[in-house]
């Protein structure tokens, strides 16, 4: 299901029959999940069964609990439609290069996604799509905007400011901003882009996924959402989300596990026999105090006295990204040689969903062992929007490089770099 509709699934609809489609589950699956749903939904408070994200979580968790013995056949076909709700570019290269790229913050946000924010903050009744309001008041801005730019020659969203400033409708004025405030927080820039070119010019593993982080952020950790305030679902930067992200790092554990298994082999816990990378690329934010003066930055947060690589393997990328941005003339903005830094305090990344990929989260991730290398890697707008291909060519560089230099569990020891 893509990001901007807004149908429920066939099974949540009593007036929709079984098709056979290889999007939708087989006939027995279908059934079952009907069931369910109505059990489950049956279970919830009055105020929460209008909410996907509660609907979801409740029937997604009582399906993996039912599901735990079905034949290795049967998890994989379900394993793969997790996948493909969540994953638009999936793309398995070279099993030789022992790592993968991804960038899951890279896809905007769809209007669907907004419309069901604003829905669901403004209080808006339950209509068919032909009949939403919130729908109607979020396209009037837009078509009353391009009517306004063309007229004024200003870009759309000036007009939009405009357009707010000017509205007598306190509500109509408030859904605008709000609006407003959701686009502004769209997506890191350019990484999706990057990720594709380090992927398909080198033939290395890239996932990029088609649901946008306003809809599913799968930097938050499923366990932490639960321990928040009344199951409180947010972003890292405190944006509310539609969904819960159980079923989305499940499905990327699922693709990173596969790329693993096949790349360095899996022992019999499911852990990686032999280094293997894992590089987040994302567009730099701050999340503390004091924004280091860098380009990139390595996210190596301890928590819980579990870090998300090894520390000699963040070190090894950080000295290689510095020695071939210089070689490739990469600046920074102000025209001096780029920089990166190690964060060890989560200033600019390090989110738990790393850690757990690593040593998983004593509740539904396994873990991947201390052979699995997770790098969130961040670099800054300026680095993105006039180094892209520079960076690309890097970043793969440094998965090819990794697969010679990190052979063995002994390799992670090492301080005599290869450089």
């Amino acid at each position: 299901m893509s990001e901007g509709e807004k149908q429920p699934r066939p099974y949540e609809d009593d007036s929709k029959d079984y098709v056979a489609d290889p999007k939708y589950p087989s006939a027995e699956r279908f059934g079952k999940l009907r069931k369910v749903y109505k059990e489950e939904i049956g279970k919830l408070p009055e105020d929460k069964r209008r909410d996907r994200g509660e609907r979801r979580l409740a029937v997604s968790r009582r399906m993996r609990e039912d599901e735990k013995n079905l034949s290795p056949e049967e998890q994989l076909e379900i394993a793969d439609r997790a996948i493909n709700s969540y994953f638009g570019d999936i793309y398995y290269g070279d099993s030789g290069i022992k790592g993968h790229i991804d960038a899951i913050h890279g896809t905007p946000a769809q209007d669907g996604t907004t419309v069901e924010i604003i829905e669901r903050e403004f209080g808006f009744p339950k209509s068919k799509p032909s009949e939403n309001e919130a729908g109607k008041i979020i396209g009037e801005l837009g078509s009353k905007a391009k009517e306004l730019s063309k007229e004024k020659g200003i870009t759309k969203f000036a007009a939009r400011q405009e357009l707010i400033k000017g509205e007598q409708d306190q509500r109509k004025k408030d859904i605008w901003t709000r609006v407003m405030e959701l686009k502004k927080f769209k997506f890191d820039g350019r990484t999706a882009s990057i990720v594709r070119k380090v992927g398909k010019d080198n033939n290395i593993t890239h996932f990029v996924p088609m649901t946008s982080r306003l809809t599913v952020d799968m930097n938050v950790p499923f366990i932490q959402e639960l321990a928040r305030k009344d199951r409180e679902r947010k972003t890292i930067l405190g944006h509310p989300m539609i969904e819960y992200a159980f079923n989305a790092q499940l499905a990327r554990q699922e693709l990173v596990r596969r790329n693993a298994g096949r790349a360095v082999g899996l022992d019999e816990k499911g852990r990686a026999k032999s280094p293997y990378l894992q590089i987040n690329y994302h567009g730099m934010g701050l999340f503390g105090e004091g924004k280091p003066n860098a380009d990139m930055s390595i996210g190596l947060r301890e928590i819980e006295d579990k870090l998300p690589c090894d520390p000699n393997v963040a070190e090894w990328i950080k000295i290689n990204l510095e020695k071939k941005m210089k070689e490739r003339g990469v600046k920074s903005k102000n025209g001096s040689d780029a920089k990166v830094v190690i964060d060890r305090k989560g200033i600019t990344s390090g989110t738990k969903s790393n850690t757990d990929m690593r040593w998983g989260d004593n509740n539904e991730l396994a873990g991947l062992g201390e052979n699995f290398q997770a790098v969130q890697l961040e670099s800054d707008t300026h680095i993105r929007n006039n180094h892209a291909n520079e960076i690309a060519g890097i970043l793969a560089e440094i998965l090819q490089e990794f697969s010679v230099e990190f052979q063995t569990p002994e390799d992670l020891e090492k301080k005599n770099f290869t450089l």
